[in-house]
């Protein structure tokens, strides 16, 4: 997208224009701002979006799959039932977002961060998000089936009835964390400190 689409895009977000179901499909928007926009059922999918700022804005059932949010800001967010599969970050912050039943099935997200984060009922089967931040971050009913978690940061979590099958949770942190309805069986555990503080290594073989 040319730089003058990108100015035109930003100065109507500014003026509180709507760009719901606007379709910017494999667009390079690297660094936008569109900070609080009102971007609800937009496909931005395959779009570059490194380092923009999408701090508060409204992306509710969006389509952003395979999009790049590397550095991408995206606190107070609403991505609710939003679509991110096979998204890529090394770095994306997602703090107090709220993101109930999103789609981030395959996503790479090293690093993320989640803290304080609505996602209940998202599905990041497959997902890759080692070293992420899930402190105080809400993943009830999730489906966490098969994802990479090595070195997470879940402190106080709730993972109430959250699916872990297959799970790999190596050196991650869950001090704190609601594990109720879980089935830890298949999970990986390898210097892992458990909600109580102790350390699990019963698969580190």
């Amino acid at each position: 997208m040319s730089g003058g689409r990108v100015d035109a895009l930003q100065d109507l977000a500014q003026d509180d224009v709507s760009l719901a179901r606007l379709n910017v499909k494999g667009a390079s928007l690297v660094e936008i701002q569109l900070q609080g926009a009102d971007l609800r059922e937009a496909d931005l999918s395959e779009t570059d979006l490194r380092n923009a700022n999408l701090e508060r804005t409204n992306l509710e059932k969006a389509n952003l799959e395979r999009a790049n949010l590397s550095g991408v800001q995206l606190q107070k967010a609403n991505l609710e039932g939003a679509n991110l599969r096979q998204v890529t970050s090394a770095q994306v912050n997602l703090t107090d977002a709220r993101m109930l039943g999103a789609d981030l099935a395959g996503a790479t997200l090293p690093n993320a961060i989640f803290e304080n984060a609505d996602l209940s009922g998202v599905d990041l089967l497959d997902a890759k998000l080692p070293k992420a931040k899930l402190v105080n971050a809400t993943l009830a009913s999730a489906n966490l089936q098969n994802a990479l978690l090595d070195s997470a940061d879940l402190t106080n979590a709730n993972l109430l009835a959250a699916k872990l099958d297959g799970a790999d949770l190596s050196n991650a942190t869950l001090i704190g964390a609601n594990l109720t309805g879980v089935n830890l069986a298949t999970v990986k555990l390898c210097n892992t400190t458990m909600p109580d503080g102790t350390v699990e290594k019963k698969n580190c073989s």
